[in-house]
């Protein structure tokens, strides 16, 4: 297919707005009498509010309002975690309500509490997260497939490892949940909110529920977000603002501090599993079993199943049993951290494959290569065909780029001049995320306006690179240059239809599928005018760059300037949405290649070098697809070397709630420009706009374990937790 703007250089929409410091956030706005407000937090890991008074706090001269679990939906009597939400208080100034906070006075009873998920599987101790049981469904997951004994008896090796825990880090956007709401009473009670948003209809919804109010009453507008990575999916942090706005008639901000962000919001969840595998002489992958345990949180999160998933969509394997247990503890909620359980799940099979390749004595790309799935077979988790599938070319690509045949070594076997020793790692897997439609239905609009331009109108939040990636998408279908379509309304409940969620790296064929249907809709409508001017029938017609022309005879041609500018021809607004596909699975991946510096005396280790590849299907925004590849490798980099949380399990708090402690890389802890590449495997998805999928998200599975399995090339020795801290690599090697 011949395409004229996707896949071409271009810009994002508002880039120079947000590098400018123009472009509107949540908390740059600013109404008349508005308030702020503080919480109050629980300081155990576990307990019940038996009484609060709020007196002296309402007393204090500029406190409006304070709100417990009796005013506040979600607010709970039992506190499952330190840091949950005890009371909220609304101020005409930020320290006033700060200092309110001291004065509420809070009677508990301290529960008992567990912060060791092995310990709290046992449910000898309950969290109270979950009434009778710590675990998240109260049984665990289970997927089979053949029978692992026999797959087990017909392998030549078998390697059989406990690894974990997988990190656990916070989102950590530059800026975290913040809610501004106000009511309008005229004729009926209307409750606008503004927020940081992946799903502003979704929260809509959540807020109506929470509030006992049609929909229609709702307004959730979201125009600028700084980054979500999953954790604004939700509405507690709205329902704060709306609650204390109502009782105080004013409008209300609730910006969360970065400390309250470590301790509310979602943070990534942490795994650990008991592996087992066996394959033939010849590296057949012949069984698997693993046994996962996931740290939930004090809440009950995302489940098990998206740890499981890389270990069963990604190989050819007959014989698999896993088995997963969510496990409920008493330290703050877990939830999706970009590409959810993936990152942890591909951590832990990709080391076991690493260690399985080594017993065979073979090259773990080569091993990598025989066993990962191709596009001719099925999907091990639905059964169904590929839509699309490039694993095996992103693997072949990141392992031509990076020079693997010549630099891969025997574990330990490389000492650099410097006297640091060299590793080189690889790591692959098949992403679930990317999909082209299974979150429900799209609804983008597009008005055409009388001089041949378009607005689209997409009900979406504006994060990264989607409003541009849509412009593209649309322009390409409408067949008129870029700059000929404009983004009209974003994330605006009120003004726009519901485009789904930012989530699962679903945007782009989610939404682009329903954008080519509403430009279709437009086409359809202009065409028929145009064939009444041209003299010809619809269908003969064609469009390429605003030209509509017969498609037999080019030089008959008019264009959408000349039909829309007619005034007796009626204003044309085209309506589309995505259709639903259950006959193909999408599946994305991705595969990095890194190299390390290890310093056995310190414990230092440095990322020299990372190359990615990642299959995406047809690119529609090159530079925007970088990008997201380029935040991958540094993400990577920051969960495996630097990223920790430090929870002190005897009295069930966090330690270190702050950008601070959390430790995260600048520039001096990447490699180099020239020491970074990034790969697109282009192929054509059957299902998705113009052959794309999704990107977000399936770049961020793999440099993490990559990472992991250099470290292992270079000291030859396994790391129990992911973070190659300086302290973790001495403790691994002996000497910490």
């Amino acid at each position: 297919m011949s395409l004229s703007v996707v896949g071409k250089p271009a810009l994002d929409n508002f880039g120079m707005a947000r590098v400018l410091g123009r472009w509107k956030f949540p908390p740059d706005q600013h109404l008349d009498g508005m308030l702020y407000t503080k919480i109050l937090r629980c300081p155990y890991p576990h307990a019940k509010i038996t009484n609060i008074d709020a007196s002296a706090a309402l007393a204090l001269p500029g406190v409006m309002a304070v709100a417990t679990y009796k005013d506040i939906p979600y607010f709970a009597q039992e506190l499952t975690y330190a840091g949950a939400e005890v009371a909220a208080v609304a101020a005409t100034d930020p320290d006033i309500a700060d200092e309110a906070l001291d004065l509420i006075k809070v009677t508990y009873t301290v529960l008992p509490f567990v912060c060791d998920p092995d310990t709290a599987k046992t449910n000898a101790t309950l969290t109270g997260v979950i009434a009778g049981t710590n675990i998240v469904g109260g049984a665990p997951t289970v997927i089979t497939a053949g029978d692992t004994a026999a797959g087990f008896a017909a392998s030549n090796q078998v390697i059989e490892n406990d690894y974990g825990w997988s990190a656990t880090y916070q989102h950590s956007p530059l800026f975290g949940r913040v809610a501004l709401a106000v009511w309008a009473n005229d004729s009926a009670p209307m409750l606008t909110v503004w927020t940081g948003s992946q799903n502003p209809f979704s929260q809509r919804a959540q807020l109506a529920g929470y509030l006992n109010l049609p929909i229609n009453q709702v307004r959730v507008i979201t125009h600028g977000t700084s980054g979500g990575f999953g954790d604004l999916h939700t509405a507690e942090w709205c329902c704060v603002a709306a609650v204390l706005s109502k009782m105080t008639g004013k409008p209300v901000l609730n910006q969360l501090s970065r400390i309250d962000n470590y301790l509310q919001a979602i943070r990534q969840y942490r795994n650990k599993a008991h592996i087992k595998l066996g394959a033939k002489s010849d590296g057949t992958l012949m069984a698997m079993e693993a046994t996962v345990i996931l740290d939930s949180g004090g809440n009950t999160g995302f489940g098990v199943g998206d740890t499981l998933s890389p270990m069963q969509i990604t190989y050819r394997c007959p014989n698999m049993k896993l088995t997963g247990y969510a496990v409920t503890t008493n330290t703050p909620g877990t939830g999706a951290w970009k590409c959810v359980g993936e990152p942890g799940g591909t951590w832990l099979i990709e080391q076991a494959i690493d260690d399985l390749a080594y017993k065979l004595n073979m090259d773990p790309v080569a091993f990598r290569l025989k066993n990962l799935l191709t596009v001719s077979e099925k999907d091990n988790a639905t059964g169904l065909p590929f839509s699309s599938l490039a694993a095996v070319d992103c693997l072949t690509k990141a392992r031509d780029a990076s020079g693997w045949t010549s630099k891969w070594h025997a574990p330990g076997a490389k000492v650099l001049p410097d006297g640091r020793y060299h590793g080189i790692g690889v790591a692959s897997f098949i992403c679930n995320k990317g999909p082209v439609a299974v979150y429900g239905t799209t609804s983008p609009v597009i008005f055409a306006a009388r001089d041949g331009t378009f607005h689209l109108n997409i009900g979406m939040s504006n994060i990264q690179e989607s409003a541009r990636e849509q412009t593209m998408i649309c322009a390409e279908a409408l067949g008129v240059p870029l700059e000929s379509v404009y983004i009209g309304e974003v994330g605006d409940t009120s003004a726009s239809q519901d485009c789904g969620m930012q989530g699962g790296s679903s945007r782009t064929g989610h939404c682009g599928n329903g954008v080519i249907a509403a430009a279709n809709d437009i086409k359809a409508q202009v065409f028929a005018l145009a064939a009444v001017a041209l003299g010809v029938t619809a269908d003969k017609l064609s469009v390429s760059n605003g030209k509509i022309f017969v498609t037999a005879d080019p030089t008959k041609s008019t264009d959408y300037a000349t039909i829309l500018g007619n005034g007796s021809n009626p204003a044309i607004v085209g309506r589309g949405y995505n259709v639903m596909h259950y006959d193909q699975t999408t599946r994305t991946g991705s595969t990095t290649v890194v190299e390390v510096a290890v310093d056995k005396d310190t414990g230092q280790v440095d990322v020299t070098s990372i190359v990615i590849a990642d299959d995406i299907g047809q690119v529609v925004f090159p530079i925007g697809a970088l990008g997201q590849m380029r935040a991958a490798m540094v993400h990577g980099i920051g969960f495996t070397t630097m990223w920790h949380e430090d929870i002190d399990t005897n009295v069930g708090v966090m330690m270190n709630p702050a950008f601070r402690d959390h430790g995260y890389p600048m520039m001096t802890d990447t490699p180099t420009p020239s020491s970074t590449q990034a790969f697109f495997a282009e192929t054509h998805d059957k299902l998705g706009p113009f052959g794309a999928k999704g990107l977000g998200e399936p770049p961020v599975g793999s440099p993490g374990p990559a990472i992991a399995n250099a470290v292992y090339n270079a000291i030859g020795v396994r790391m129990s937790e992911q973070n190659v801290a300086v302290v973790n690599v001495l403790k691994a090697l002996g000497k910490g």
